[in-house]
């Protein structure tokens, strides 16, 4: 049943505001990547009626003040997945990688093992992609490991971009 959620949430089609994003929506993973802190915030906060201390809807005016070689903290600053994201979506836990103030890549951790394939096709994914989405990954289920992780679903926005990625001499 969890995978079926989050593959209904894949599968409707996704409108798009003038500039070709999709509409943020917390039921579409697909419509997170890119998205930035203030608005998944106040979705959050709207949609879950979770507030974040920082991120909500009345934050006006943000800009993030970090950057990958001197002010790595605020550059990766975000906020984690709420539980009642979890169990809205019926998965087993959400990773958001943010960076400067944007959604790089959501990892959505699910329970159900299968294959990449039948994924791909059990998900229907677009092709091609929301103008949002740079690329999507499957991770298959690890083996020898406890807590057993299956079927990580990445949804990338962008390309990384840290410390290692830029000129930090100078």
């Amino acid at each position: 049943m969890r995978v079926l959620l989050v593959a209904l949430a894949l599968l409707l089609p996704i409108p798009t505001l003038a500039d070709g994003l999709p509409v943020l929506d917390i039921d579409r993973p697909l419509t997170w990547p890119r998205s930035s802190l203030p608005d998944f915030g106040c979705l959050v906060e709207r949609e879950l009626g979770v507030r974040d201390e920082r991120f909500n809807c009345d934050l006006q005016g943000y800009v993030n003040q970090g950057d990958p070689c001197t002010a790595t903290e605020a550059y990766y600053e975000g906020f984690h997945a709420p539980r009642a994201l979890l169990e809205r979506l019926g998965v087993y836990d959400v990773y958001l990688a943010w960076e400067h103030g944007e959604l790089q890549a959501a990892y959505i951790l699910l329970l159900e093992p299968l294959s990449e394939a039948a994924w791909r096709a059990r998900l229907a994914l677009p092709d091609p992609l929301p103008e949002n989405v740079q690329a999507v990954s499957f991770q298959d289920c690890t083996t020898g490991e406890l807590p057993r992780r299956c079927n990580i679903l990445g949804l990338f926005g962008f390309d990384h971009m840290g410390a290692g990625d830029v000129d930090c001499s100078g």
